[in-house]
């Protein structure tokens, strides 16, 4: 957004509505070597389970990511819903398998 649209990006601000949340995103070592290879701080938001699992905590990377690219930690908002563990509100293909309902998504510039 700052190339094309010379947004400064602390004047951003960034919330991320409901997903599956890091205590439930059981994902095997494969799915952390591309967070290992761009990441240092990768074991902070990746716990090992054992073997080859892992707890992986999107929400809290993309936090991350948001911070590191220079939006203000103060204008990030994580919605504190799980989509895995919240079946009675919400759908999860990981959980229940197909077919499941959607999820609506909106991106803007304002």
């Amino acid at each position: 957004m700052t190339e094309r649209y010379e947004t400064d990006p602390a004047d951003m601000i960034a919330a991320l509505g409901p997903g599956i949340s890091g205590n439930c995103y059981e994902v095997v070592d494969e799915c952390i070597v591309p967070f290992r290879s761009r990441y240092p701080d990768w074991r902070e938001f990746c716990d090992p389970l054992g073997g080859d699992q892992w707890l992986l905590n999107l929400p809290d990377a993309v936090r991350r990511q948001l911070m590191v690219a220079g939006v203000p930690e103060g204008q990030i908002s994580l919605a504190s819903f799980c989509t895995f563990s919240e079946s009675a509100r919400f759908f999860s293909y990981r959980r229940d398998g197909s077919p499941t309902g959607r999820l609506l998504s909106v991106i803007g510039i304002f």
